[in-house]
C-alpha cells in the first residue's frame, strides 16, 4: 500500500507527536508498505530516509508556505498534489494546521481517503486552552474537515469520548500508538549518560534527580524548582537535571526562577539532545525519578511496555519513583493488558477502583509520608494549569499504604506510598 504521512515540522524537541509520526512511518515501511513523509521542516528525519530503500520510508520536503493561516505555496501545492494522487491513503497529523485542510481537499479531489490523527488536541483540557480561537476554527473549516475524513485516529477510548463532540458526524477509530523499540534493544548502561552529562553530574555520591519531559506550564516544573529550594534550605545535598525543552518564553521563566531561588549550583537544564536514549538509560543510576503524565493517558500510554521494563529494573535496584497523573489507573489497570495491570498492582503498589473521585481536596494520612501537612487542593481549573476533573480513586496494593485521602466526593485513597525494596509515591492527580 502507498501511504503518505504529513506533518509540517519534524523536530524532536516539539515532543511526542513528532516521535509518534516517525515511529509510525518506520513501522509501516518495515511491514512492506511504501511510505512517504511530507514535511516542510524535516530537520530530525533519519538521514537514511532521504534516499529511501528497502524497508525504509522516504521523506519529501515541501518548499514553502505563506499567509497568516498558512497555505502551501504554488510550487509546494503542485508537488503535494502529485504525490497524493499516487497514494492509496493520506494520514494527516495536527488538526490545527490549516495545511491539513488543504491536503485533505486535494485527497478528496483525487479520490484518495484521508485520516486525521488528533493526538489529544481535541481533549477537554486542550480545548480549554485558547478555546475561542479553536471553536472558531472548527466552526469555519475544522469540523467539516474532520467529518469528511475516512477516519479520525484516536489513540485511546477516552480520547474518542472527549473529542467526538467536536465532529459529531465523523468516524473516530481507536488505535494505540506504535512505539519503535529498536533504539532500546541494546542499552549500553549508565556510563554513556555520565560521560554525556559530565559537565553537570557531580563527581561525588550526591543524589541526582531527573525531570524527563517536554517543558510545558501544565507540568508545573516551577513547583519542582520550589521544592528543590526547600531541600536546599533543609541542608539536603542533591543535583536536579531538567531534561527537555519547551517554548522559549516559558523556559526562560524557569531559568529565571532558578536564579531567583539561588539554585544554579543545584539545578541544570540539559536540554533535549540526550533525552531520546541516554535519559532513560540513566534511570539506572538515579536516586529518584519524577514521572509526570498529567491527563496524557487520554492520548498516549502512561507507561508503555518499554518504560515499564526500564522502571521495573531501576526500582528493583533500589531506586525511588514519584509518579503523578490523573488517569494512570484508568489507563493501565482498568483498560490495560494483564501485564499492565500487574505493573500497576505489584510495581506501583496500587489498585484502581474508580475513574473520578469527585473531589479537589486531599488530607494527609496519619503516620504516612505527608503526616502533619495541612489539607491542600489540586487544580480545578482556576489555578492556572488545568482542571484535574477526573482523578483516579485508588486502593493500596501489595504492601502499598495510603498517604493521602480525598476530602469530600467519594473519599478514599488519593495517594499511595511504598517503602520497601524501593521507594514510591503515586499521586492520581497533578
Amino acid at each position: 500500500m502507498k501511504i503518505v504521512q504529513y506533518m509540517w515540522r519534524i523536530k524532536l524537541e516539539d515532543g511526542g507527536v513528532v516521535r509518534a509520526v516517525l515511529d509510525l512511518c518506520r513501522a509501516l515501511a518495515h511491514r512492506g508498505h511504501d511510505v512517504t513523509l511530507l514535511a516542510g521542516d524535516s530537520s530530525d528525519v533519519p538521514s537514511a530516509w532521504r534516499s529511501g530503500g528497502d524497508g525504509l520510508p522516504r521523506v519529501h520536503t515541501l518548499q514553502g508556505r505563506s499567509g497568516p493561516l498558512p497555505r502551501l505555496t504554488q510550487p509546494a501545492t503542485l508537488d503535494a498534489r502529485r504525490i497524493i494522487q499516487q497514494a492509496d491513503v493520506l494520514h494527516l497529523h495536527v488538526p490545527w494546521d490549516p495545511i491539513c485542510i488543504q491536503l485533505g481537499r486535494m485527497a478528496r479531489q483525487a479520490g484518495v481517503p484521508y485520516l486525521v490523527g488528533i493526538h489529544g488536541m481535541l481533549d477537554d483540557w486542550s480545548m480549554k486552552q485558547k478555546s475561542l480561537k479553536k471553536r472558531l476554527y472548527l466552526a469555519i473549516k475544522g469540523r467539516r474537515f474532520l467529518e469528511q475524513a475516512a477516519a479520525v485516529h484516536c489513540t485511546a477510548q477516552a480520547e474518542r469520548e472527549q473529542s467526538k463532540k467536536w465532529y459529531p458526524k465523523g468516524r473516530p477509530v481507536v488505535l494505540p500508538l506504535i512505539f519503535d523499540l529498536e533504539e532500546y534493544i541494546d542499552l549500553p548502561g549508565p556510563q554513556l549518560a555520565r560521560q554525556a552529562f559530565a559537565s553537570v553530574i557531580p563527581s561525588t555520591d550526591e543524589p541526582v534527580l531527573l525531570f524527563l519531559s517536554r517543558l510545558h506550564p501544565k507540568k508545573r516544573v516551577d513547583l519542582l524548582i520550589e521544592a528543590a529550594g526547600e531541600l536546599r534550605r533543609r541542608g539536603v545535598s542533591f543535583k536536579l537535571l531538567i531534561a527537555g525543552t519547551g517554548d522559549e518564553p516559558y523556559e526562560a521563566q524557569l531559568r529565571q526562577l532558578v536564579k531567583e531561588r539561588a539554585l544554579t549550583e543545584q539545578i541544570a537544564f540539559v536540554g533535549q539532545r540526550h533525552v531520546e536514549r541516554i535519559g532513560l538509560e540513566w534511570c539506572h543510576d538515579l536516586v529518584m525519578v519524577d514521572w509526570f503524565v498529567g491527563e496524557e493517558s487520554t492520548a498516549d500510554e502512561t507507561f508503555d511496555d518499554t518504560e515499564q521494563s526500564i522502571l521495573s529494573i531501576y526500582l528493583a535496584a533500589g531506586g525511588g519513583l514519584f509518579v503523578s497523573g490523573s488517569e494512570i489507573g484508568w489507563d493501565i489497570d482498568f483498560n490495560g493488558s494483564a501485564s499492565d495491570r500487574n505493573f500497576f498492582n505489584f510495581t506501583l503498589k496500587s489498585g484502581f477502583i474508580g475513574n473520578d473521585a469527585a473531589a479537589y481536596t486531599v488530607s494527609a494520612d496519619p503516620g504516612a509520608i505527608f503526616d502533619g501537612l495541612a489539607n491542600f487542593d489540586f487544580d480545578n481549573g482556576t489555578y492556572g494549569t488545568y482542571n484535574v476533573d477526573r482523578p483516579d480513586l485508588l486502593v493500596p496494593f501489595d504492601g502499598g499504604v495510603s498517604a493521602l485521602t480525598y476530602v469530600g466526593g467519594l473519599n478514599g485513597t488519593a495517594a499511595v506510598q511504598y517503602d520497601g525494596l524501593y521507594r514510591l509515591v503515586l499521586f492520581p492527580f497533578g
